[in-house]
């Protein structure tokens, strides 16, 4: 294998994956992406659509807390 080939592994094994942060409100057929994500094997790093709010968290399943309100549900979608 060479060099090139060994680095290109590296990046793939390490690349983070890539999740949206999809919310609906209760009663509504409609759904948005409010934010967008990637989780690392330690953490996620989440920022709005907007790009006004970031978010570092301990896992990606702490996005949908912080997006879930009270007449607002929120889930992970993975691309």
């Amino acid at each position: 294998m060479t060099h090139e080939e060994l680095v290109k592994d590296l990046v793939e094994v390490n690349a983070p994956r890539v999740f949206a942060v999809v919310q609906e409100e209760d009663g509504n057929p409609d759904a948005w992406v409010a934010a967008w994500g990637m989780a690392f094997f330690e953490h996620a790093e989440v920022v709005t659509v907007g790009g006004d709010f970031r978010m570092r968290l301990g896992d990606p399943e702490g996005a949908v807390a912080a997006f879930t309100g009270p007449q607002v549900g929120a889930r992970l979608v993975w691309v």
